[in-house]
């Protein structure tokens, strides 16, 4: 099956695990690159942000995002 055609799932963490998934992704991806430890992958920011996950048909995390406000106008 060629990867386009797999469902592909796109939502917040829903569950704990899709959260560990979550942080543990953002962290990988954004922090250990950089020889950050674990945990400096979340801020204060996280409580009121809109967070988002694609996962894979399998339920695999493949991208995390995640969006704040600045400002009422600005994110």
């Amino acid at each position: 099956m060629e990867p386009a055609d797999e469902p592909l799932i796109l939502r917040s963490p829903k569950s704990p695990d899709e959260w560990d998934a979550y942080f543990d992704l953002r962290w990988r991806m954004l922090r250990e690159p950089w020889g950050q430890p674990r945990g400096s992958e979340r801020d204060p920011l996280d409580d009121s942000a809109f967070h988002l996950l694609r996962l894979d048909s399998a339920r695999k995390p493949l991208a995390c995002g995640r969006l704040h406000f600045n400002a009422p106008d600005e994110a």
